[in-house]
């Protein structure tokens, strides 16, 4: 029997420890938190892992869960270490994603 493996690592460097991810696949985006107790992130990358980039790095305890808004542009997400959910408008990240509006 040969072990035929689809499984491909599109991310694993700076990333410590990955909770949430939310996907965009009609715009080609993936979008993910890191609950890296030093230097908890959230970040965006093309489907593929290329085209990386930190949407947000202050002000973050224990990022978890994470969902969009792509109409408005927000992202959403779990804090699990200050108990709250936020929400971030990406101006920005607008202007780096302007064909999603």
């Amino acid at each position: 029997m040969v072990a035929c493996s689809r499984l491909q690592v599109l991310i694993n460097d700076d990333l410590l420890e990955p909770r949430g991810i939310a996907l965009a696949p009609e715009h080609g985006w993936m979008f993910w938190s890191d609950w890296n107790e030093k230097r908890p992130k959230i970040e965006r990358a093309a489907m593929d892992g290329s085209e990386r980039m930190l949407l947000a790095s202050t002000n973050l305890g224990w990022p978890n869960g994470i969902t969009l808004d792509l109409k408005r542009s927000k992202i959403y997400w779990c804090d699990a270490k200050t108990d709250k959910i936020e929400v971030r408008l990406e101006t920005d990240w607008c202007a780096v994603c302007s064909c999603l509006l």
